[in-house]
């Protein structure tokens, strides 16, 4: 399945957040095309991108990217605790996979709430609503204290 240049701009940013923010690679390292079809495979639902396993999902590249800056502080957390025990880093980013995947339903479930409450703010009529408000004007002249002077 081909995909849009939407898409692919999307992807390009997931993959760009994950190779510099998560991983921590610099311009002369590259994501593994383990990685790379790990993030395509979650797009589907999947464990990777394949074509023997059917989709179980649809998830925008942009919700991926969304539950990873969501996740960054557990992450990060995750990479601290256990950077002795990893074997290498397909090891670590499977880890870090985990903690992605466990949280990409909640990240959607919140941004369908989120659309729902902005329908309904848009939806409620303010026509009824008046501004009128009282203008405060001075009476007379502002009269200043001599004695208040000195004391500038």
């Amino acid at each position: 399945m081909k995909m849009t240049a939407k898409e692919k701009k999307d992807f390009d940013n997931l993959c760009s957040y994950v190779k510099t923010d998560i991983m921590g690679y610099g311009d002369d390292m590259k994501l593994s095309k383990y990685m790379i079809l790990r993030l395509k495979g979650m797009s589907e639902g999947k464990y990777i991108a394949n074509k023997n396993v059917k989709m179980q999902a649809k998830y925008s590249y942009k919700i991926i990217l969304l539950t990873f800056k969501l996740c960054r502080k557990q992450i990060e957390s995750y990479i601290f605790k256990n950077k002795s025990i990893f074997n290498d880093e397909k090891h670590k980013f499977n880890g870090i996979m985990v903690i992605v995947d466990g949280e990409i339903n909640n990240t959607v479930k919140m941004l369908t709430r989120a659309a729902k409450a902005k329908a309904k703010t848009e939806e409620v009529d303010m026509s009824h609503q008046n501004n009128t408000q009282a203008k405060y004007k001075t009476k007379g002249e502002n009269k200043k204290s001599e004695k208040l002077d000195k004391l500038w």
